[in-house]
């Protein structure tokens, strides 16, 4: 199963991985890499966690370019923490500060699973940074769903926008720096 604190990849039809890339003007985005690093999930800043626990269906994750597992200068987990702007759905890197942006491990769509079960890795889910499961007019996962931005392409970035009926699945693969 999926601890905690892992070093991990979030891939994409168990092939792409997703890493943070700095691109012109400095934005961290994830980008495809086929041959990706490794990202570490972390659990919500206040969130009761011990490492060799499992992450749960349904839970928030912050999701970390380092595996600092604490506060350090003023940021949680470090200084590339995964961000989700709500005014254009862009998905960034930058210091986790005191409340990092989490987000919530979902089923595929019309899959139900037992919140206290825990996530394999491998296993297919959705990421989500609303807390709803499906909201009118949203779709699955709610209004705020990670996505591919142009998936057949190799600089192909993560976003997100309204869940619809189908959508992207992720999954956790084995991390390695």
């Amino acid at each position: 199963y999926v601890e905690w604190h892992a070093e991990l990849r979030l891939e994409r039809n168990g092939k792409f991985a997703y890493y943070p890339v700095e691109t012109t003007g400095g934005k961290v985005t994830m980008t495809r890499f086929e041959d990706s690093e490794s990202i570490f999930l972390h659990p919500k800043v206040g969130a009761s966690k011990k490492n060799d626990e499992c992450v749960t269906w349904h839970e928030k994750v912050v999701l970390s370019n380092e595996a600092f597992a604490y506060e350090i200068e003023g940021n949680w987990y470090g200084n590339r923490v995964g961000h989700m702007d709500y005014d254009t759905g862009e998905f960034t890197f930058s210091h986790g500060g005191q409340d990092p942006s989490s987000f919530y491990i979902r089923p595929p769509f019309g899959e139900t699973r037992d919140e206290h079960s825990c996530l394999l890795q491998y296993d297919k889910f959705v990421l989500a940074y609303t807390e709803e499961l499906d909201r009118d007019g949203f779709g699955w996962g709610g209004a705020r769903v990670a996505q591919i931005r142009d998936p057949s392409s190799s600089s192909s970035e993560l976003y997100f926008g309204h869940g619809e009926t189908n959508p992207d699945l992720f999954s956790f693969g084995e991390g390695s720096r």
